[in-house]
């Protein structure tokens, strides 16, 4: 699934691969994550539908979100993922 300019997400390894260089590995929940938005393109996915979709049986927090997206995006060599305060987050549009 290409996410940005050169960034594509392998969704069988759970990697992804920036300007064909070594692959940034992620957790489960980290990659679920990157696909919901990918199929969410263009779209705001909501806080609500992140806790059911990747907390499914434990209660998010906030903090816990937040703490998420900051590891997750320090993974990142390109800022893909955009907040929308107080709903969601949503794929910055490839350039």
């Amino acid at each position: 699934i290409l996410l940005a300019e050169d960034l594509e997400l392998n969704l069988q390894k759970r990697e992804l691969i920036y300007k064909n260089k070594e692959p940034i590995l992620l957790r489960k929940r980290e990659k679920e994550f990157l696909e919901l938005l990918y199929n969410q393109k263009g779209m705001i996915l909501s806080y609500l539908d992140i806790e059911e979709e990747l907390w499914a049986s434990k209660e998010m927090t906030s903090h816990a979100l937040k703490s998420f997206i900051k590891e997750l995006r320090a993974k990142i060599p390109v800022n893909i993922i955009k907040n929308i305060p107080q709903e969601g987050y949503v794929l910055k549009e490839k350039n």
